[in-house]
């Protein structure tokens, strides 16, 4: 009887497995589609992106920083050569006016108008200014465009006539003034 009672009790369908592990394969495929399970992907590359993005703000960074180091470097060179020049400059015109006033402090002395000038340097390269008289005489004898060159070296106005500038001169060499 036992036997007999094995046939009652239900029998599994396989036919009705297989049908229902086709249905749960298929919709396990379809679970790629899911935001869920496709954010980790998304999300790396996401990442890789932003990652990229960094790397070349940080290199365009590092070109523009570099640029500006070299561009402040530049203009801090040239600062220091303007400044250098600059001090080499006012040093020349300190002793340059230095030696013009000895020079006019022994012009100031002279007695006769034959006696040789202490001579006065040009104030911006301090050298010797080219055709200066010899003596007080020659100041007399000085053309219009010699006077002026004379008077622009010494950076003295060339406004006025011929014996304007020549008093101008006689005065600024330290000579007393002579009627004109």
């Amino acid at each position: 009887m036992e036997a007999v009672s094995d046939a009652n009790v239900a029998q599994p369908n396989f036919a009705r497995i297989a049908e229902h592990h086709r249905g749960l394969a298929e919709e396990l495929s379809k679970c790629s589609n899911l935001p869920s399970v496709d954010t980790g992907a998304a999300l790396a590359q996401t990442l890789t992106s932003i990652m990229t993005e960094l790397r070349d703000m940080n290199r365009s960074l590092n070109r523009r920083m570099d640029d500006m180091d070299r561009r402040m470097d530049e203009r801090f060179g040239n600062l220091q050569r303007e400044m250098r020049q600059g001090f080499h400059d006012m040093q020349l015109r300190i002793k340059t006016v230095d030696s013009n006033n000895i020079s006019r402090l022994v012009n100031s002395q002279i007695v006769s108008n034959t006696t040789d000038l202490a001579p006065l340097c040009a104030l911006q390269t301090g050298d010797p200014i080219e055709g200066f008289p010899q003596t007080p005489s020659e100041i007399a004898r000085l053309s219009s465009q010699q006077i002026n060159s004379i008077l622009r070296a010494l950076e003295i106005d060339t406004a006025g006539t011929i014996d304007a500038k020549r008093q101008r001169l006689r005065l600024y060499l330290g000579l007393k003034a002579v009627p004109v």
